[in-house]
Parts: C-alpha cells; sequence; structure tokens
C-alpha cells in the first residue's frame, strides 16, 4: 500500500509540474502528460528509484500504468468519435474540403510508405516490410480532429472557413487512418507476415461493421433515449464497447477498431453523451491522462546513441510537416485560395496530437512497429503538434492576432 501510494503521488506532482510547463509554452495539456510519462518512465526516476529507494517496486507501477493506458483508450475514443458523429453532415459534402482531403492524405501516405521503404532497416529492422511502409503512409496521414478543434478555438484569428475546412478534412483523414491501419493490422500485424485466414478474418470485420449500421439504425427508427442520472445505460454502453473490442483482438485486428465502430454505433442515442459525461466526468480527468502517461513511459532512448537514428527523426518530422503544408498548397492553387491561407490550413492539418498516439500505440503492440521506429513517429507527433501554435502565430504575427489563455 505504501509503494502505490508513493508512486501515485509521485505520478500526481509529475503530471501537476509537467502541465504547467506545457501551458507556459502554449501547448495542450496531452503534451505535459506525455513529458510526465517520460520522467517516470525507466529511463529517468524509474532507472533511478530502484537504486535509491529498494522497497519501491517502480517497475511493476510501471506495467500497471501501461496497464491502465489500455483501458483508458476507451475514454479517448468515445471522444474522437462523437467528435466526429457532430460535425455537421452538409459540411462534409463540399467539393473543397474532399479536394483537401484527398491530397492530405494521398501525399502523405506517399512519402510516409516512401520513407518506412528506405528507413526499414534503420529503424524496423525485424519488422514485416510491407506492413511497416503502409504504417508509416497511415501514420504521415493522420491528423489529430480533438486537438485541432481546441487550437483553432484558441487561435482567435483564424479564419473560420479555413479552420472548418481543416476540421471536416481532418474527419476524412481519421476515417481514412483507422479503415487502413485495420487492413494493415490485420494483414501484417502480429507475426509481420499475411496468413491464409486473412480473408476470413476480414469477413468477420466487415459483419462487424455491418451489425454496428443496422444497430445505429434501430436506434434511429425506435427513438432510443438514454435517462440522466440512471447508470445502467452507461454500464450496457461500456460492455458493448469492451465486446466490440474483444471481437475484433480475436479477429486478429487491435481493439480499438472494435471500440470505434461500437461508439459508432450507439452515437444517435438521445441523450447518451450528456449521460456519459455525467457519470464519468470524474473518472475521464483520471483515465485520459493514464493513456499519454503510459505512452511516455514507452519511449525508449537506447538507439539514439547512433547517430543516423536522430537523422532519421529529423526526416521523419520535416517530411511529416512539409507533406502535410504541401499538400494543402497544392489544393489552395487549385481552389483559388491565398497563398497564407493555404499555408495556414496546411500546418493546421500538419497537426498529428492524439490521434497519431493512438495509432502508433496500435502499431507497436500489433509488432508493426520496433521501438526505435515508434520512438520516431512518436517524435513526428509531439513535435508537428508544437510547432502548429508558433507557425500560425508567425504567419499572422502581421495581421493583429492573439492566443487566449490556457486555464
Amino acid at each position: 500500500m505504501y509503494n502505490l501510494s508513493f508512486m501515485l503521488l509521485l505520478v500526481i506532482l509529475a503530471c501537476w509540474l509537467c502541465r504547467r510547463f506545457a501551458a507556459a509554452i502554449g501547448q495542450p495539456e496531452f503534451i505535459g502528460d506525455i513529458l510526465a510519462g517520460v520522467v517516470i518512465g525507466p529511463y529517468f526516476l524509474g532507472g533511478y528509484l530502484p537504486v535509491m529507494l529498494p522497497v519501491v517496486d517502480v517497475v511493476g507501477f510501471i506495467e500497471l500504468l501501461r496497464g491502465l493506458s489500455d483501458v483508458a483508450l476507451v475514454w479517448i475514443l468515445i471522444e474522437v468519435v462523437w467528435c466526429a458523429t457532430d460535425f455537421p453532415s452538409g459540411s462534409l459534402k463540399q467539393k473543397p474540403v474532399m479536394i483537401i482531403a484527398f491530397f492530405s492524405i494521398s501525399i502523405p501516405f506517399m512519402v510516409g510508405a516512401v520513407l518506412g521503404y528506405y528507413s526499414k532497416n534503420d529503424l524496423a529492422f525485424g519488422q514485416s516490410a510491407i506492413g511497416y511502409m503502409l504504417f508509416c503512409g497511415v501514420a504521415f496521414s493522420v491528423t489529430a480532429l480533438p486537438v485541432l478543434g481546441v487550437m483553432i478555438e484558441r487561435l482567435q484569428f483564424i479564419d473560420r472557413s479555413i479552420g472548418g475546412a481543416a476540421l471536416a478534412a481532418a474527419l476524412y483523414t481519421d476515417a481514412f487512418a483507422w479503415v487502413s491501419l485495420a487492413l494493415v493490422v490485420g494483414g501484417w500485424g502480429g507475426s509481420g507476415e499475411s496468413d491464409s485466414s486473412m480473408l476470413l478474418r476480414l469477413c468477420g470485420l466487415i459483419s462487424l461493421f455491418v451489425v454496428a449500421v443496422l444497430i445505429r439504425r434501430m436506434v434511429t427508427i425506435f427513438e432510443v433515449k438514454a435517462i440522466v442520472g440512471r447508470p445502467t445505460m452507461m454500464l450496457v454502453l461500456f460492455l458493448f464497447v469492451m465486446l466490440c473490442a474483444s471481437l475484433t483482438h480475436g479477429l486478429g485486428f487491435h481493439g480499438s477498431i472494435g471500440a470505434i465502430v461500437a461508439v459508432f454505433a450507439l452515437a444517435d442515442i438521445r441523450g447518451l453523451r450528456t449521460a456519459w459525461e455525467q457519470w464519468e466526468g470524474n473518472l475521464r480527468v483520471v483515465m485520459v491522462p493514464m493513456f499519454f502517461i503510459g505512452t511516455g513511459t514507452m519511449l525508449t532512448f537506447s538507439g539514439f546513441n547512433d547517430s543516423g537514428l536522430w537523422i532519421w527523426v529529423v526526416v521523419f518530422v520535416a517530411a511529416g510537416v512539409a507533406s502535410k503544408v504541401i499538400s494543402s498548397l497544392i489544393a489552395g492553387l487549385l481552389l483559388g485560395m491565398p497563398q497564407r491561407d493555404s499555408l495556414e490550413l496546411g500546418f493546421l492539418m500538419a497537426t498529428k496530437g492524439t490521434a497519431e498516439l493512438v495509432v502508433l500505440s496500435v502499431g507497436h503492440n500489433a509488432s508493426l512497429l520496433s521501438d526505435d521506429s515508434y520512438m520516431a513517429l512518436l517524435l513526428l507527433s509531439v513535435v508537428s503538434t508544437l510547432l502548429t501554435t508558433p507557425s500560425i502565430i508567425l504567419l499572422n504575427k502581421f495581421r493583429g492576432g492573439f492566443l487566449k489563455s490556457i486555464e
């Protein structure tokens, strides 16, 4: 009990300090949570505390954090799906949004796949070549929908049409990422090679999609409602999400795919979101940071003694941001947008954030990524998110822009 209390106190202190630091530099809270995970992880406090305090089981506690991060992933996925379903459907059908989304998916995907091919021997020697290349393409094409929404709200000088187009296009990029991720994990995850049962497992996944669509339709027909104040519906929701996650895991896909399908199936229940937020409000404060803390504890620095790995990190970050900016410039030229607006849109679309971290967690668990490639892509996610705010401010510094204070 003493060990657990001490480590929990240490985690709370580390999160508080790291969040304060992130807020001071104008970054979202999850950056501070990841940094707290790095501080607590095996390469910093986790490496020194066992020597200083042998009675404290730091290794066991870090494993507990990583286990909790898998459960916390459900909370994040529920919010991601609800954020997507709340978006006005009419905006998604506009031709400019589709053009932006097409280029923001295709160009980064090709750039990521090419870099995956050339970095395979250095970063993912033991992984499937095709699986790693495709996964890099998926990782490069991701845009963080929830984090992007927060940034657009904070950066008050962003044109509403540009921000709205970025959010709508991000919904397409994330939908593409999740579908592609399911195929890549199913085909090359685990053993790293495709097997003869791929068709059967894919049919099982499609069947789950069909069932989810039918449930969603029945919810609309029968006008199912969630009663606020009664936790029964929340328990059913959580159990259904976990059941679908277990089914997709059993089919050879990551459980997050099933969780997204489950939340999508139940998203039209009236009052469900309000009831969920009332029921899980206090839990969210604990569970969501757990995912990012667990992500931070998985960072490994053993390969960074090699200068070649640092070179790949720089290449990944530069290519990841540039591919999004260039794709937006091309789309902007086709749509007749001003160059500065196209650049602003590109930096918004380059934000990786939460969505990228979830994708990387899936890839690492499915053995599509080695520790080194996971580290390189994670730094791409963090750095691209860190660059978004200062880049937008720089583009607008002569236009009287300002930032809202971060609470």
